[in-house]
């Protein structure tokens, strides 16, 4: 990836996953418009790469709310405690962040 000033180190590979991710539905989606002149994979990457600076200042204001949280989560005795359940749109201890 070339430059993301928006995205922390610790983000990009997710950043990374998730574009493997987006590459992947538009290879399995069908584009009838396209004919045979359709981008290759290797292709839609460079693009994105090269948009990746662009693609997290679109999203920065939710990025930062993102971190802020997380690093909230991250400080001792604000982590969700197991017995509080792990209901619908709580936190699981455990989390990926």
């Amino acid at each position: 990836m070339n430059t993301a000033p928006h995205l922390r180190l610790e983000d990009r590979p997710a950043f990374e996953r998730v574009l493997d991710e987006a590459l992947r539905a538009v290879r399995e989606r069908p584009a009838p418009d396209a004919g045979p002149r359709r981008p290759t994979d290797e292709q839609l990457r460079a693009v994105a790469t090269a948009a990746t600076a662009a693609i997290t200042a679109c999203a920065a204001v939710e990025y930062e709310r993102f971190v802020r949280l997380r690093e909230e989560l991250r400080r001792p005795g604000n982590a969700p405690s197991a017995q509080a359940g792990a209901g619908p749109g709580r936190w699981k201890t455990g989390c990926c962040w």
